[in-house]
């Protein structure tokens, strides 16, 4: 089903209807392991993880792998 002209939201909405979820988590965390805890533990309950990528310590090109 085709909501939007943006694709991100058409994506968005395709999460939301695949999990039957519009839970969204802000993760104001600094540390990388943290952050990537919460999101293997989350991401199968919520439609999006909102980090603030200017806080987290040690956070370079590699760890974006």
């Amino acid at each position: 089903m085709q909501y939007s002209k943006s694709k991100a939201v058409t994506k968005l909405f395709s999460i939301m209807t695949e999990k039957k979820t519009n839970l969204c988590v802000a993760a104001d965390v600094s540390k990388i392991d943290k952050l990537l805890s919460l999101a293997e533990e989350l991401g199968p309950h919520i439609c999006i993880l909102k980090i603030h990528s200017d806080i987290i310590e040690y956070y370079s090109e590699k760890d974006r792998e």
